[in-house]
């Protein structure tokens, strides 16, 4: 009976609207700053893309607070022993430009990030995925100069039992701008413009 097949279709995809909405338990809240992660309308972690103190421009890209099920903060952001650290955050020691030492990431010495994109992604099993696209750019010579492109998913998962799983999966590819290497090099008023990446061919 063809009348009958729009119908089973519409049936099929509100069925399935209605799982997604049944199991989607993990949401997030995206503003310019900083991504905020819930389970339920409860704050599971918050993401920084931007920093809060304007004399230390690499403190950004991390995550603070993350908190454990039961509302326990997890994490520390700027602890009295070690001033550099900011929750749970990934960093690369030594970053270098043509061979030179340039930048200290774990010590935001010389660099910070430029976050170009975020994207939430609510998945089947009721967990989420946070998306992030982030531009490594080194302060050198009185240039900003682009050296690598990171791209960084966050997975939460939901409550198992009382327990929390919580994946991060990062990749750091060297890169140049699609552009005459000529204009690698940009004034610092460009700072916040976007560019994009092509693999290194030599």
């Amino acid at each position: 009976m063809p009348r009958l097949r729009p119908v089973a279709a519409l049936a099929g995809a509100l069925t399935l609207a209605s799982a997604l909405q049944a199991h989607a338990a993990i949401d997030a809240k995206l503003a310019p700053d900083q991504v905020t992660i819930t389970d339920d309308g409860k704050t599971v972690l918050v993401y920084r893309a931007r920093t809060q103190d304007p004399s230390q421009p690499g403190r950004s890209n991390y995550v603070h607070p993350l908190y454990a099920p039961d509302g326990t903060l997890l994490t520390e952001d700027r602890g009295a022993d070690f001033p550099e650290q900011r929750g749970a955050f990934w960093a690369w020691r030594q970053v270098r430009l043509n061979g030179q030492l340039v930048a200290d990431g774990w010590g935001m010495s010389g660099l910070t990030y430029f976050v170009k994109a975020t994207k939430f992604q609510g998945q089947v099993d009721g967990s989420g995925v946070l998306t992030l696209d982030t531009d490594w750019i080194v302060s050198t010579g009185g240039e900003l100069v682009y050296v690598a492109r990171e791209t960084t998913a966050i997975t939460v998962y939901a409550l198992n039992k009382g327990a929390r799983r919580i994946a991060f999966d990062t990749t750091i590819t060297r890169g140049s701008m699609v552009c005459p290497w000529a204009a690698a090099r940009i004034p610092r008023a460009m700072a916040a413009s976007p560019c994009a990446w092509s693999a290194p061919t030599g």
